[in-house]
């Protein structure tokens, strides 16, 4: 496969395993160019589904707030009063081997977002079939490199 220049850049490996935001993203199935699968992390023992691109996004979100990491650059604005109550992040309960063993049917990408600045993520994120690994600066080139990867 090969990708454009402005697509991610092929990375050497990198050991990024150990991230305490690890997700292996499993997709299942791909129809009228919309991914679905499953969604794995070290703080649940099951699969969190998702049904778009759209629902990843917020369920990758959602998983990066409660674990504070990485930290957004930007809050969402609200017109009501929210409570600022301190959580304490949840404990681990898989090992990132035991998330790399997850497949999807038509492929995996395991997942590390290193920041959220500017609205969006950067990080990298490995195709496990392909055995590749690229950089990307934001959501949209994310799912350009696993879109070109996995088809």
């Amino acid at each position: 496969m090969e990708m454009g220049q402005n697509m991610g850049q092929i990375v050497r490996q990198q050991n990024f395993q150990r991230s305490p935001n690890l997700i292996s993203i499993c997709v299942d199935e791909i129809r009228n160019g919309e991914l679905s699968g499953r969604l794995y992390h070290c703080y649940s023992e099951e699969a969190c589904p998702f049904s778009n691109v759209a629902h990843l996004i917020e369920l990758a979100e959602n998983l990066f707030d409660q674990i504070k990491f990485p930290q957004a650059s930007t809050q969402m604005r609200t017109f009501t009063e929210k409570s600022q109550k301190t959580v304490q992040p949840p404990e681990k309960k898989k090992s990132a081997e035991e998330l790399e063993k997850e497949r999807g049917k038509k492929g995996t990408m395991l997942l590390y977002v290193q920041y959220r600045q500017r609205s969006t993520w950067q990080g990298m994120v490995k195709w496990v079939e392909g055995d590749q690994e690229w950089k990307f600066f934001s959501e949209l080139e994310l799912f350009k490199i696993i879109n070109q990867a996995i088809q």
